[in-house]
């Protein structure tokens, strides 16, 4: 407890600001407390406050401990005023939660509510928007919210320049508060946009942004017009709307090659390429040899837009189309004429001499010139010589080539001879000209009955069955398919095999089971099955044995359980039972061995109800009937196939392997297959010959090919050798593979210091500049490429040119445009570009005109919107909104929601002209007045009733269930039912008890009956325990639970080595071989089996047998058949094939019958072809061809085409004696000996002249043609003849030019005179431009063509909300409400008010340069930014009312700025004051180049709380705040939103007592606190300064200030009043209207004019 003459200590402030001469103390320490304490009962209200004023009272949810809120349970904050049990309450994100990136990046929002707790979190739902509606995602968020004041939270959005995809135009969040995670506030919207692309809107619970013209996106990101990414600028500039264009001529932006033309286009570009270029970028070069161009086999060489041919040898042009004049170089001697020929010439000779040149001089018979016996004859110019027989030639010197005329077939070589020749046949060729096929069948190769077919050089053996190789010398292994299964032994016969079975099969391929069966070995009607070797007798009931020769013993197998005594009957038995069991069989376990099931000599071990068979090598299976299977493990190696045997198998090997299980492998070189010195090297089967170098083949036997990895170049000719080559090279190449190019330069051809570059058996000269020509011959003219720009005219030097400008141009190549900006000529600071003889000004904003000399129309792009007027300002105008509208452009829908229409809590979200509510829980309805019904969504369960209450529910729960929705099941395991220490589990009103062993029961309350699962085995009685159990065993039994056979087998009861097998009171015998009987005392039957085949007789042995065969079977069991082939009875090599007791003869080709004694008639098939007649052979036969056929069987078409009849190397097509020639291209005829005219087809075209050639065609076009064939229009627009811009159309030897809008003339070079139809009005000045012209206006216009009347109000001459009319070069000023003077700039006396006002700014403090507000800097940093748009706020709102502003002092939060406000003293004053306060959320304060909202909190002394709206009567206190009075016989009322004063009638009421009691307390209240302020202002002149000393306290939704002091406004009248206890509402401070700010840091609003001083 404090000491009421102490002051409180310094921590006793911590929620009370102290306030020392109009400055908060931002450090309370006690010495500054100590300082304040006059006067005298300063310490003892400090000490009151301190000890008992706590925030609010704590709201009753608390207890105040000195100054300090305890809170009750469920309730938080510094007041208590927290309700945790519900949601925080939102009421607005500041700018109506619209956030442009414009203005700032959108990092955060702050967000204003009620009961908020200092645990607060913001949760965000993402969202995209489009033009249509908004699209929310999946993303959400959780941040911690920053409380920046009790009622403002500052939430942290995502993400600080979030990329909007495309297709979006905006993104958002749906933003929450929630005090714990469960329950959350109604959400709001805020809207992340980039206003430069993009208007938002928000309309109700819906978002829709629109695109604004003139901007582009990408990737999310807003750009205006003009700006680049990259390479695209977003522009209009190939028209229509504005949209990313490719600019080619930006820097580093033009991506086409080889003098290509880039165009610019939407999103990308296109190459126009140049001549003889293509592709996207024009980087390929056209291939102009494509077509083909050089003939002749001339080679084509591509260049750019065009080609070059390099001939061959004779030919020469362009084309090498051209033949070469062979008589260029004359070598005709002699005064011999030249003849020029195709590829050739001839020399005519003169008198007395002849020879190829005419280099012979002609002799005479003096000299005997005639050869080989011929006569010589003397003649005039000459002899004569006349040849013997077989000579020819001048001197008869020639022996005439007989062979020429001859035709040696199949390529035989001709020798000729005197008069004669012969043809050297190739091997396998006869007869005069080698047509006759020699018969390699001649000398019988072919054996063992073999068919030889004759071939060329060749012959072929056909074998008859049963024998291969080249001549049917080798056996067919007829046993190497495995023919014979089941283990049986294969021989190989001649085309046929014989199988030697195993025991129990036979057949042919021993695939036949031998019927065991046959004999009937089974009795008493048993049914015999038969095996592999052996058979089964499938008994009747009561029969047993091998046979079924055996009374079943009924009782063998102790049917009767537990000791019964059975008796056997036939085909049944009794069970004699002991004491204390019964059933037919007293359930005594069977002896499953009874019935013999191990076969094969097994021994059986019987179990219970089961046995075991111990099988003897050889056998397996359950009762060893299966042969095991020897080759189950895989012994054969390397593919082998195994043959399963009685206990053994055999491989049979693949060839390449051999040894018992084919491990070894063959070695396949041992024969030495590989040839020529190479290498084998052993394979599986198979062998590999490494070659020495120059063979090839699979055994080296092929002389490799060098020439096959086509070793010479350059389309060489390879010729091979042995281990080598020869190239035959091209003109052009050398070197040994020719890969070297000729060296086509080294005549050193280009002149004039060119460089010459080799190619293919040409050359290309690279000029040095000023020369040009194939060899650089020809002086360059340096003015061919348009090098003169701008219309000069080029004079053409050495290596250079001159150029002579026209007017206006100048520069080496007139490319310099003269500087028409030189003179200034741009008024207003605009920027002057230069044109061509002529000027544009680029004005700065607000100015218009040829020269800017104009202030421009800023109305002039309509940018109020919605109807609203536009007031054109300088380079600013004002919009005049229509009603429903507001905002700088009356683009902001107007705020239905201003009047609070949604009630109990709701949020009001705005429309067009509307509002919606959206309700908080438990409400309801249009403007949420209907309490909601909490049980409409069924929230009890499993059956309870829900009965509504008020944003809650009860349920009455059924019985079982419990919980606050009856979610519980009822715990029916409460009261222990189970017992004996069962586990119990609840269920819906039941439960479960899960008894411990031995319990059971519903309550586990019963003994579990341990016997009840019969425990004890083999007939035992159980005697139940407490979980436990006794066996009582039967006889032959014993162990725990008596599963213990005794062993009877313990007195060796077999006989002869047989092994006994225990049973259930009895045991089995199994026998040795050859034993038999209950204890093995028996010889076994050996014969039993019938193991002889065929009918064989069968004796018995000691364990063996003897069989005596029946004729035609052998072996030793007689399984084998005779062979009948023995005696060879086939004939002529015939195979013979053994059948039982039978033989079949399978004859070699040639013979036939029965044992093949016949001769065949091998001309049966008509083998002969074509009408050949056939003659029979043995076994073969002779064909004798009709004309014009050959072959063995006359099936050859004799080659008519042998001769070459065709001629000029066309293809020759043989037919039936007759051919076909198929001429190449450029010869026609039969023989193909005609040169075919290749104009034939008129090919050139327009007029052309056509040449033939060999092949090829020559066109000689008519002027105005070119190409090939002038089938091409000559560009006559290829030297761009039209200018400035101009469109040039080709014609035939013509072009037209199309010129763009301001040009004219044939060429396009005369610029069109736009000022000709004198467009200027009203005496304007018209200066031409091109395809435009500028109007200079004279005073008072204005427009393109000055036809507007400028508006002499744009630069809003009018002050405080005047009226401008604009008139002529004038304008006038209708003052509004208190304001006169010609602008209306002087204020007119009036009665006005103050009203303090409240109002926050969601500004972090953070963002300042300093948070002190202290300092002056910050003071003044703030009040710039704050006062403009609130003063424009209150102007625009209150009109005439509104008297001025000044701002009082900041306090922290976000930014708590204290305003007055001077107003007129009326009503109306008193309703727009109100109405312009509520309407602050308006306010939007840009700092730092972001934008933050503002709201009011509270207005003269009442708190702004929309919690406690109440319709007219809020709106009336507020009403009543702002000194708005209502005269007598009045109250207030709201209409259309607005605070009014109506008439009501008077009565007389108790409430006039009140009045009069209410006065006199009232006055005196008065009296006492003006006696206070005397005494307090008297002490106060004692003090040496006039320090000014206040308290205040911040609550949650108020703060309450306690002033001591008091001062005088300059209106001298007293302000404050001493607190009063009782009183829950304090006055409030207007002490900073004297607070001491900075000289520099003060509004001008404080200046007094009149008195010439601050006032604050």
């Amino acid at each position: 407890m404090m000491s009421a003459s102490l002051p409180p200590p310094a921590e006793a402030f911590k929620n009370i600001s102290l306030i020392v001469d109009g400055k908060e103390v931002e450090n309370i320490t006690d010495d500054v407390i100590q300082e304040s304490l006059e006067p005298e009962y300063t310490t003892e209200v400090l000490n009151e406050i301190a000890t008992n004023d706590c925030p609010q009272e704590c709201f009753g949810r608390g207890n105040c401990n000195n100054g300090t809120c305890e809170c009750n349970e469920g309730f938080a904050s510094s007041d208590c005023s927290v309700d945790l049990s519900k949601p925080v309450t939102m009421y607005g994100i500041p700018d109506r939660g619209y956030c442009d990136l414009k203005y700032r990046p959108c990092e955060r929002t702050s967000v204003f509510g009620t009961n908020i707790a200092t645990t607060v979190k913001c949760y965000l739902q993402h969202y995209w928007v489009t033009n249509t509606s908004h699209r929310y995602t999946e993303f959400t968020f959780e941040t911690e919210g920053y409380m920046l004041a009790p009622d403002e939270i500052k939430c942290i959005l995502p993400t600080a320049e979030p990329t909007i995809p495309d297709g979006f135009l905006a993104l958002g969040y749906n933003v929450s508060l929630s005090n714990d995670g469960n329950l959350y506030s109604v959400e709001d919207m805020i809207i992340v946009y980039d206003s430069d692309c993009v208007n938002c809107t928000k309309l109700g619970s819906e978002v829709i942004c629109e695109r604004i013209d003139g901007s582009c996106m990408k990737d999310g990101l807003c750009y205006v017009q003009s700006e680049y990414i990259g390479c695209s600028e977003c522009s209009n500039a190939l028209g229509g709307d504005v949209t990313w264009i490719y600019q080619c001529a930006l820097t580093g932006c033009n991506p086409c090659l080889n003098n290509a033309i880039c165009i610019n286009g939407y999103e990308g570009y296109s190459c126009m390429c140049a001549d003889g270029w293509n592709g996207t970028h024009c980087e390929q070069n056209i291939n102009e040899c494509e077509s083909n161009p050089c003939v002749n086999n001339g080679t084509c060489i591509d260049g750019v837009n065009g080609y070059t041919c390099a001939c061959t040898d004779r030919w020469e042009g362009p084309n090498c189309d051209l033949d070469i004049d062979d008589c260029l170089t004359n070598h005709c001697q002699n005064n011999g004429s030249c003849e020029d020929g195709f590829k050739q010439y001839t020399c005519k000779c003169a008198g007395g001499f002849d020879g190829t040149h005419c280099e012979n001089e002609i002799p005479t018979c003096d000299g005997e010139p005639c050869q080989n016996g011929a006569t010589c004859h003397d003649m005039a110019d000459g002899y004569s010589c006349t040849c013997a027989v077989g000579f020819s030639g001048t001197f008869c010197e020639i022996d005439r080539d007989e062979c020429e005329n001859v035709s040696c077939k199949n390529g035989a070589t001709c020798i000729d001879g005197a008069n004669s020749f012969t043809c050297r046949c190739d091997v396998g060729w006869e007869g005069t000209h080698c047509q006759i096929n020699t018969d390699d069948c001649a000398s019988g190769p072919c054996i063992n009955g073999a068919t030889c077919t004759d071939s060329i050089n060749n012959y072929i053996c056909t074998c008859v069955d049963g024998w291969e190789g080249e001549k049917c010398a080798i056996n067919v292994d007829d046993c190497a398919s495995d023919p014979c299964v089941n283990g049986a032994t294969c021989t190989d016969a001649i085309n046929n095999f014989n199988c030697s079975c195993v025991d129990g099969w036979e057949g042919a391929t021993c695939a036949i089971d031998t019927d065991n069966c046959a004999s009937e070995p089974c009795s008493n009607g048993a049914t015999c099955i038969d095996g592999i070797n052996s058979y089964t007798c499938a008994c009747v009931d009561g029969w047993h044995g091998q046979a079924c020769e055996r009374n079943t013993d009924d009782c063998a197998g102790d049917p009767c359980k537990n000791g019964a005594i059975c008796s056997d009957g036939i085909n049944s038995y009794t069970c004699s039972c002991v004491d204390g069991w019964d059933g037919p069989t007293c359930e005594i376990n069977t002896d499953d061995c009874a019935g013999d099931p191990c076969k094969n000599g097994a021994t059986c071990s019987d179990g219970i109800n089961s046995y075991n068979c111990s099988c003897v090598d050889g056998w397996d299976g359950p009762t060893c009937e299966i042969n095991a299977d020897d080759c189950a493990g895989d012994p054969c190696k390397n593919g082998a196939t195994c043959s399963d045997g009685i206990n053994s198998y055999t491989c049979s090997c693949v060839e390449g392997w051999v040894g018992p299980t084919c491990e070894i492998n063959t070695d396949d070189c041992a024969g030495d297959p590989c040839k020529n010195g190479a290498t084998c090297s052993d394979g599986k089967n198979s062998y590999t010959c490494s070659c020495v170098e120059g063979w090839d083949g699979p055994t080296c036997e092929i002389n490799a090919d060098d020439c096959a990895g086509d070793p010479c170049k350059n389309g060489a000719t390879c010729s091979d050798g042995i281990n080598s080559y020869t190239c035959s090279c091209f003109d052009g190449w050398d070197g040994p593979t020719c890969e070297n190019n000729t060296d086509d330069c080294a005549g050193d051809p280009c002149k004039n210091g060119a460089t010459c570059s080799d190619g293919i058996n040409s050359y290309t000269c690279s000029c040095v500049e000023g020369w040009d020509g194939p060899t650089c011959e020809i002086n360059a003219d340096d003015c061919a490429g348009d090098t003169c720009k701008n219309g000069a005219t080029c004079s053409d030097g050495i290596n250079s040119y001159t150029c002579l400008c026209g007017e206006g141009w100048d520069g080496p190549t007139c490319e310099i445009n003269a500087d028409d900006c030189a003179g200034d000529p741009c008024k207003n600071g605009a920027t002057c570009s230069d044109g061509i003889n002529s000027y544009t000004c680029s004005c700065i904003d607000g100015w218009d005109g040829p020269t800017c000399e104009i202030n421009a129309d800023d109305c002039a792009g309509d940018p109020c919107k919605n109807g609203a007027t536009c007031s054109d300002g300088i380079n600013s105008y004002t919009c005049s909104c229509v009603e429903g509208w507001d905002g700088p452009t009356c683009g902001i829908n107007a705020d239905d929601c201003a009047g609070d229409p949604c009630k109990n809590g709701a949020t009001c979200s705005d429309g067009i002209n509307s509002y919606t509510c959206l309700c908080g829980e438990g409400w309801d309805g249009p403007t949420c007045e209907i309490n909601a019904d909490d049980c409409a969504g069924d929230p009890c369960k499993n059956g309870a009733t829900c009965s509504d209450g008020i944003n809650s529910y009860t349920c009455s729960c059924i019985d079982g269930w419990d919980g606050p929705t009856c979610e519980i099941n009822a715990d029916d395991c409460a009261g222990d039912p189970c017992k004996n220490g069962a586990t119990c589990s609840d269920g819906i009103n039941s439960y479960t008890c899960s008894c411990v062993e031995g319990w059971d029961g519903p309550t586990c309350g019963i003994n579990a009956d341990d016997c009840a699962g019969d425990p004890c085995k083999n007939g035992a009685t159980c005697s139940d325990g407490i979980n436990s159990y006794t066996c009582l065993c039967g006889e032959g039994w014993d162990g725990p639970t008596c599963e213990i056979n005794a062993d009877d087998c313990a007195g060796d009861p077999c006989k002869n080595g047989a092994t006994c097998s225990d049973g259930i009171n009895s045991y089995t015998c199994s026998c040795i071989d050859g034993l038999d009987g209950p204890t093995c005392e028996i010889n076994a039957d050996d014969c039993a089996g019938d193991p002889c085949k065929n009918g064989a007789t069968c004796s018995d042995g000691i364990n063996s047998y003897t069989c005596s065969c029946v004729e035609g079977w052998d072996g030793p069991t007689c399984g084998i058949n005779a062979d009948d082939c023995a005696g060879d009875p086939c004939k002529n090599g015939a195979t013979c094939s053994d059948g039982i007791n039978s033989y079949n003869c399978s004859c070699i080709d040639g013979w036939d019958g029965p044992t093949c004694e016949i001769n065949a008639d091998d001309c049966a098939g008509d083998p002969c072809k074509n009408g050949a007649t056939c003659s029979d052979g043995i076994n073969s036969y002779n064909c004798s061809c009709i004309d014009g056929w050959d072959g063995p069987t006359c099936e050859i078409n004799a080659d008519d085409c042998a001769g070459d009849p065709c001629k000029n190397e066309a293809t020759c097509s043989d037919g039936i004696n007759s051919y076909t020639c198929s001429c190449i291209d450029g010869w026609d005829g039969p023989t193909c000996e005609i040169n075919a005219d290749d104009c034939a087809g008129d090919p050139c075209k327009n007029g052309a002249t056509c040449s033939d050639g060999i092949n090829s065609y020559n066109c000689s076009c008519i002027d105005g043609w070119v190409g090939p064939t002038c089938e091409i229009n000559a560009d006559d627009c290829a030297g761009d003849p039209c200018k400035n811009g101009a469109t040039c159309s080709d014609g035939i030897n013509s072009y037209t030019c199309s010129c763009i809008d301001g040009w004219d003339g044939p060429t396009c070079e005369i610029n069109t005179d736009d000022c000709a139809d004198v467009p200027c009005a009203l005496g304007a000045t018209c200066t031409d431009g091109i395809n435009s012209f500028t109007c200079s206006c004279g005073s008072g216009w204005k427009g393109p063509t000055c036809e507007i009347n400028a508006d002499d109000c744009a630069s809003e001459p009018c002050k405080n909300g005047a009226t401008c009319t604009d008139g002529i070069n004038s304008y006038t000023c209708s003052c509004a409400d208190g304001w006169e003077g010609p602008s209306c700039e002087r204020t007119l006396a009036t009665k006005t008010d103050d009203i303090p006002l409240k109002i926050v700014f969601n500004i972090p403090l953070e963002e300042l340069a300093s948070s002190n507000l202290t300092d002056p800097n910050t003071v003044k940093e703030l009040i710039n930014a704050v006062e403009p748009p609130l003063v424009q706020h209150f102007q625009t709102k209150m009109g005439g009312s509104f008297v001025g502003l000044t701002i009082t002092g900041f306090s922290r939060g976000s930014l708590k700025v204290d305003i007055i406000v001077n107003k007129k003293t009326t009503e109306k004053g008193a309703a727009d004051f109100v109405d312009a306060a509520l309407s602050v959320t308006d306010v939007t304060v840009v700092m730092n180049n972001e934008k933050y909202g503002a709201s009011v909190l509270s207005i003269g002394n009442l708190i702004v709380d929309e919690e406690t709206q109440d319709g007219s009567d809020y709106l009336c206190q507020l009403f009543s705040a702002a000194n708005g009075h209502c005269p007598p016989q009045t109250e207030c009322t709201v209409i259309d939103s607005t605070p009014v004063c109506i008439n009501v009638p008077r009565e007389s009421t108790s409430a006039d007592l009140h009045l009069i009691i209410g006065l006199v307390v009232g006055l005196s209240s008065v009296i006492l606190f003006g006696s206070m302020t005397i005494i307090y202002f008297t002490k106060m002149r004692k003090q040496k300064t006039g320090r000014i000393f206040s308290v205040d306290r911040y609550k949650a939704k108020k703060k309450s200030r306690y002033t001591f002091p008091s001062v005088k406004t300059r209106h001298h009248r007293e302000l404050f009043k001493l607190p009063g206890r009782s009183s829950d509402r304090h006055t409030h401070s207007t002490s900073g209207r004297n607070q001491h700010w900075p000289d520099d840091a003060r509004p001008r609003s404080c200046y007094d004019e009149l008195e010439e001083e601050y006032t604050c």
